[in-house]
């Protein structure tokens, strides 16, 4: 993301024709409430990640693996919202919160990932 920035602000005349290239990409509103998933739930930063569907259940319970040069995840969390990126079985986007570090940390969460779904044995 900090690279996406840098490259638009040396370039503020491309900005239209670049972020109407990709039907994928989002655009962020600041809003009152907090940010909710698909699961009309609040989302807990760096705890909900959003999956594709068709292979991961809304409302599981997933152990991530994941390195980067900059951040490091091995944690639980919750698939709690979907995304129109979001595309395969291991795919997730994770939901780092507000503010200054979270907005840092998302611009640099780009790796290979390991992903396990927590079933119950019954």
């Amino acid at each position: 993301m900090q690279k996406i920035k840098a490259w638009l602000e040396a370039h503020p005349t491309k900005i239209d024709e670049l972020l109407n290239t990709n039907p994928s990409y989002v655009f962020f509103r600041k809003m009152e409430q907090k940010a909710t998933g698909s699961l009309g739930v609040v989302l807990t930063p760096e705890r909900s990640v959003a999956v594709d569907r068709a292979f991961i259940p809304l409302g599981s319970l997933l152990a991530l693996k994941s390195e980067s040069p900059q951040y490091k995840v091995e944690k639980f969390v919750f698939a709690q919202d979907t995304g129109g990126a979001i595309k395969g079985p291991n795919r997730a986007d994770m939901f780092m919160g507000y503010g200054q570090r979270a907005k840092w940390v998302a611009g640099e969460l780009k790796a290979p990932l390991e992903v396990w779904i927590m079933e119950p044995k019954f």
